[in-house]
């Protein structure tokens, strides 16, 4: 009896201390931070973090391996390590300093500084008015220059040496070089500065301005662009190479009539110094100023055959009146060949520009088919002659995208309309199939929109391009790309677990793996989302579980000279903060403390719910509950979804003035519970595959027995907002929706513009997300059925629209369409349209104006707090703030 009643009194005591914790509110929201940048130190001895909050300043943390904090700076970002003791970052002007001008209405001009700092002398060295700069590969020199005035200052933070009139600069790889030009009315110079010996000369000295150049990585080569003035033909360009002598190089014979060297072509050299990578392109068109403007016509010609929508075009209009092709520069030979042009336009070269392999793509004869394909337009292969630039075809009219691999000897390929890995041998000309769905899941299973399945991805190869290593649903496996092999299980049992193994890649530059190197795994099981972390040697053997967690682990990083590793642990109580450990992961100190705060708020937790669809699908759903849930309780409900999120269980979901959804936290806190369901899709029946797939989810988690029936509300948007505005027209379960951004009439959108990138928006609904299948003239009726719009005087729901006028994605005549067919019908409608913001708000106080409304409108209709002004009286024109 003892026993029972000090547990009584414990648990009495827990719900007293959880009730008395304080309710997230929107200015709390907007203090809580994130952590935006980290980094270790070569050696491991300190780690840096930006902690940053929604609206204020941040903060720079410095720490020692210990997790003591050794210094910090306000409003510091862009940090990095020049060595293992000295950092080098950026501070911003402080919110109260931008504030402070705006209101003054004073036209002068905030300037970032430059700081570098020593952690063990704690000296500094600061530059006022911080223009731009640049750091030497090895952190030996910075060169910097000041806003507004072109003296580069160059310094190995002993002594500082300046030149004048610079207008662009680069350091090389290897340290010992920067290059560096200059700008003025009569004369401009490409200059190498010698850093070691402190000694600079001029390369070449022109009238003409200097467009661009590229250093090697190593040793003084230089290649420049420089513009020779204009004539009627536009721009003239004439391209140079530095080595030893300043030599001209010509427009490649085999290119078209006409065609000049690209100022805005990105210049690069091979690994090996041999080669030179430029961009030619037709002359620039010349706008005849002869016109006055009363005499110019101002018109857009669309065609019906043209390959690009004319929309696109307009989009496209300054990359395309920039856009190059790939030639190349032999350095030994003083040749140049034309690789890529207009028919042919796109080329990927081997062994960073040291092999003789170039292949080339081409999807121009494809391009119209885009218009109802999507991405999934046909494609031609070919294999390019670097040395004349002649093309030989491999492959005509397939979908995919392809690559070399390491030491050249095939090109590589998934293939999505078969689901199969595909390696064609160089020498061979054989196209070995070396993996399909028969071998195993090479293609995600869980993909359900009409146009094909990915693949789960690639790790990389193994030497002399004997394997190619993949990623199955569960397992990494090893492919024979001669296709004479069976594919072989690396990881063994993952489906056996059913685990999904994932490297964790520490070393970004690493493709080409031994048999014996030893990797890092992430092990995430699919049903629980619990994570282990395994190491296993490349060959499958060794394998061994460092670390296992109910949580989601991320953000590796391992110090270069050193064991050290850090890396984030993170759960829906537990904000990600960084750990550091060594690879043996046996221990791990907690560096960073962020948002210490968060235990004085009433926070949340989450479990995972199952349930049969009435579609005889089994799904999965995530359920948010207050910290201090009480199950004799009735709480009211909000149902957020997109597709899928279930795989999120372990995640944090900072805090945030969102965009688009609601904050997860904030509502908790309040005492709402969120249930999240995942949805599985039919073509051609999205709507329904919404309602089949939430409504028997909701009521699993109400047959729990705390949820209030009459408090039920939804909320999604784009996307999630079409799914929850045809809820709407299909039961009148919900007490309230907001709906952002949604399509409510799928005729009217079917043959719009996405103005955000100019595409059409017919793709999206014959292969896409919104998953027809089908065109408007096969399956009217599917349009029809999937449509909230024709179905609206069904709604008995109250409905918050949120769409703003410069929605890129999603029509804003959609949201209007919306608005208007609710209001003829007299039902309760608001909208919310943020001027001059795209598919979400994008502004600091339109996305808090946003939260603070759609919580006051939930609130009325889920809690019975009483209905905001603008709600019962709205807002006129007049009285627009």
């Amino acid at each position: 009896m003892r026993k029972f009643l000090t547990l009584v009194l414990l648990l009495s005591i827990s719900v007293s201390y959880a009730q008395d914790k304080q309710s997230l509110t929107w200015d709390d929201v907007v203090q809580w931070s994130r952590i935006t940048e980290k980094q270790i130190s070569d050696d491991g001895k300190y780690v840096i973090a930006v902690v940053e909050p929604w609206k204020g300043d941040g903060v720079l943390q410095i720490f020692d391996n210990k997790a003591n904090k050794l210094a910090e700076f306000t409003n510091a970002k862009s940090a990095e390590f020049l060595n293992n003791t000295t950092l080098i970052f950026k501070v911003k002007p402080l919110l109260a300093e931008v504030e402070n001008l705006e209101r003054s209405k004073n036209k002068a001009s905030l300037y970032d500084k430059l700081v570098v700092y020593n952690i063990v002398s704690k000296e500094e060295m600061v530059v006022d008015s911080l223009g731009n700069y640049k750091v030497s590969e090895n952190g030996d020199y910075l060169s910097y220059k000041r806003e507004g005035s072109e003296i580069l200052h160059i310094t190995n933070l002993d002594k500082c040496n300046k030149v004048n009139d610079v207008d662009k600069y680069a350091f090389s790889k290897d340290d010992d070089i920067l290059v560096y030009t200059t700008k003025s009315d009569s004369i401009n110079t490409i200059n190498i500065y010698d850093l070691e010996a402190n000694t600079s000369k001029v390369v070449y000295s022109t009238a003409a301005e200097i467009k661009t150049f590229k250093l090697a990585e190593q040793g003084e080569l230089v290649a420049f662009v420089v513009g020779c003035g204009k004539d009627k033909k536009g721009v003239t360009n004439k391209l140079y190479i530095y080595n030893e002598s300043v030599k001209e190089v010509a427009v490649p014979a085999n290119a078209n009539e006409n065609w000049i060297v690209n100022q805005y072509a990105k210049l690069s050299f091979s690994e090996d110094n041999s080669r030179l990578f430029f961009g030619t392109s037709p002359e620039f068109f010349v706008i005849d100023t002869t016109l006055l403007k009363s005499q110019k016509s101002v018109v857009d010609i669309w065609t019906w055959n043209e390959p690009v929508l004319y929309t696109q075009q307009l989009f496209n209009k300054k990359k395309n009146s920039r856009k190059s092709y790939k030639a190349v520069y032999s350095i030994e030979n003083g040749t140049a060949v034309q690789l890529a042009d207009q028919s042919i336009p796109t080329v990927v070269v081997s062994e960073k520009g040291n092999g003789n392999l170039v292949i080339a793509q081409t999807d121009v004869p494809y391009k119209i088919e885009t218009l109802w394909d999507g991405h999934e337009n046909g494609t031609d292969l070919y294999i390019v002659d670097i040395k004349t630039g002649d093309k030989e075809i491999v492959k005509k009219d397939f979908f995919g995208s392809v690559e070399i691999s390491p030491d050249s000897k095939y090109m590589y390929w998934y293939q999505p309309l078969d689901s199969v890995w595909v390696a064609y041998g160089v020498d061979s000309k054989k196209e070995n199939l070396i993996a399909t769905n028969r071998n195993f899941g090479v293609s995600d299973d869980l993909h359900d929109t009409p146009d094909s399945p990915s693949a789960w991805g690639e790790l990389g190869w193994s030497e002399d391009d004997a394997a190619l290593y993949v990623y199955g649903k569960y397992d990494i496996w090893k492919l024979d790309p001669s296709g004479a092999v069976a594919p072989k299980n690396v990881t063994v049992d993952g489906k056996q677990k059913d685990v999904a193994y994932r490297a964790v890649v520490l070393d970004k530059d690493k493709t080409v793996y031994e048999e014996t190197d030893q990797i890092l795994l992430r092990a995430v099981n699919y049903a629980s989302r619990d994570e282990n972390l395994v190491t296993m040697r490349m060959d499958g053997k060794k394998k061994k579980t460092l670390l296992s967690a109910d949580m989601m682990l991320g953000g590796f990083a391992k110090a270069d000279d050193s064991d050290a590793v850090i890396y984030t642990k993170q759960t829906f109580e537990k904000f990600p903060n960084i750990f550091m450990s060594d690879m043996s992961f046996k221990t791990s100190t907690q560096i960073t403390n962020v948002n210490a705060q968060q235990s004085e708020f009433n926070w949340g937790t989450v479990e995972q719910v199952k349930w049969v669809s009435l579609a005889g699908d089994t799904l999965s759903g995530l359920l948010f509950k207050p910290e201090n849930f009480d199950p004799n309780k009735k709480y009211p409900l909000i149902c957020n979804f997109y597709e899928k999120d279930s795989h999120n269980r372990y995640k944090y979901r900072t805090p945030e003035p969102h965009r688009s959804t609601i904050d997860y936290h904030y509502y908790t806190s309040n005492e709402y519970v969120i249930f999240n369901p995942d949805i599985v899709y039919y073509d051609g029946y999205p709507g329904r595959s919404c309602y089949d797939a939430v409504m028997p989810g909701l009521d699993k988690v109400v047959e729990m027995g705390f949820i209030d029936e009459k408090r039920i509300g939804a909320q999604g948007h784009s996307w999630g907002g079409y799914q929850v505005a045809h809820l709407a027209v299909k039961t009148d379960r919900f007490a309230a929706i907001e709906s952002g951004a949604p399509v409510v009439n799928m005729l009217s959108a079917y043959g719009g513009i996405r103005w955000g990138s100019g595409l059409n928006r017919a793709f999206q609904y014959e292969m896409g997300q919104s998953r027809i299948g089908k065109t408007i003239w096969d399956a009217p009726e599917l349009y029809l059925e999937n449509s909230p719009l024709m179905e609206m005087d069904k709604v008995r729901t109250p409905i918050l629209i949120m769409h703003n006028d410069q929605d890129g994605h999603v029509p804003w005549a959609q949201g209007v369409e919306y608005f208007i067919s609710l209001r003829r019908l007299q039902q309760p409608v608001w909208m919310l349209n943020y001027n001059n913001e795209p598919h979400w708000p994008t502004r600091m106080a339109n996305k808090v104006d946003f939260q603070v409304r759609m919580s006051q409108f939930f609130n009325h209709y889920l809690k019975g707090d009483s209905m905001p002004k603008w709600m019962k009286d709205g807002v006129q024109a007049i009285h627009k703030q």
